[in-house]
């Protein structure tokens, strides 16, 4: 009885392999599918343990230059340097199995029984020993930067002097993942399989930004500033290549101690190496369907289980747990390299009381 209402549960055709061959199963066939799982508890629980090492250089130079001339580009100073970073981490992964280790410890070898027992209570701890794995993962991120900025007064005017700054920034990221043969041959349960990978993105900017005092110590106008920032950023990267940024704001104090400021900014956020290039990887995320008994009840509507039903979903088996016996699911995730920049436009407007 239970085979056969396995079988009218079934809500499409699904197809499954006896050796090489593929078949299929339908509803009301007289076939069912069964999935036996174990979970092997005695190879221990499954713990991460990571070891990071991390190195930082830096050295530049910075200073001042003075004055071109008594009123335009007055008390220059400059700021230049050069920073390299590398981080190493090595993961590892306890409490796996490997499936091909527990297939050989399943089969009998020379007639005498297998190392394995699965229907047991217990595994022998020889069988432990036998399908146990233990991952190794290692992870390396540098980051090189070269930058190089010059301020100082533009200009004098009567409310003060404009101030400005000018600067030119090369950055290069890099990132590479050595997952460990099990992971790399998908021969692991317990963790998802992962795939070498490695890339690299850079970039070239330069900017300049600009503070204008138009008033100061006038009757209802302790000060008025203007400010702007202008940044120009070339990518390495085929979905981004160049990209603009700006900014525009003003700060107006009525009296001392009372301003009220405004400002406008593009932005844009370029993918980061990860998102790129991240190696393909198989997890096992949380997802409900809807038109399983894991729906929370309170969603166990007339209107999706019409909707179920429409969609091929047997009306006997809505909201039961023969349409998802398992919450977690397989899924495939992993970087592209063609990603476009994330982009934002923001208004803001404040009043700070000092």
């Amino acid at each position: 009885q239970v085979l056969r209402q396995l079988d009218l549960n079934e809500a499409a055709r699904t197809s499954f392999l006896i050796g090489s061959t593929t078949q299929a199963t339908t509803r009301g066939d007289g076939l069912a599918i069964l999935n036996i799982g174990r979970r092997f508890n005695e190879v221990g629980p499954r713990t991460a343990t990571f070891l990071t090492d991390t190195y930082r250089a830096l050295g530049g130079v910075r200073g001042d230059i003075g004055n071109v001339s008594a009123t335009v580009l007055r008390n220059l100073k400059y700021d230049v340097y050069y920073s390299y970073a590398r981080t190493d981490e090595t993961e590892s992964l306890d409490g796996a199995i490997s499936p091909s280790r527990l297939q050989q410890a399943l089969l009998s070898q020379n007639g005498a029984a297998p190392v394995a027992n699965i229907f047991g209570q217990n595994l022998s701890a020889a069988a432990v020993g036998a399908i146990s794995a233990s991952l190794h993962n290692a992870t390396r991120a540098t980051q090189q930067v070269a930058s190089g900025v010059l301020t100082g007064e533009l200009v004098p005017l009567p409310a003060g002097s404009a101030d400005f700054s000018l600067g030119i920034e090369w950055r290069r990221q890099a990132a590479s993942f050595s997952p460990d043969p099990l992971s790399a041959s998908g021969d692991v349960s317990g963790y998802g399989a992962s795939l070498p990978t490695r890339g690299s993105q850079s970039a070239t900017e330069v900017f300049g930004e600009v503070r204008v005092p138009l008033l100061a110590d006038m009757r209802f106008a302790h000060r008025l500033d203007l400010s702007g920032a202008l940044r120009y950023s070339h990518y390495d990267l085929n979905g981004v290549g160049g990209v603009w940024t700006y900014s525009g704001g003003a700060r107006y104090e009525p009296v001392r101690g009372i301003a009220l400021r405004s400002q406008y900014q593009r932005a844009i956020r370029a993918p980061n190496v990860g998102e790129l290039f991240g190696g393909t990887s198989t997890s096992g995320p949380s997802l409900v369907d809807p038109c399983s008994s894991r729906q929370p009840t309170a969603q166990q509507t007339a209107a999706v289980r019409a909707t179920c039903v429409a969609t091929g979903v047997p009306a006997a088996g809505v909201f039961t747990q023969n349409v998802q016996p398992n919450q977690f699911i397989n899924a495939v995730v992993g970087g592209n390299a063609a990603l476009a920049p994330e982009t934002s436009n923001t208004k803001t407007a404040g009043v700070v009381l000092t």
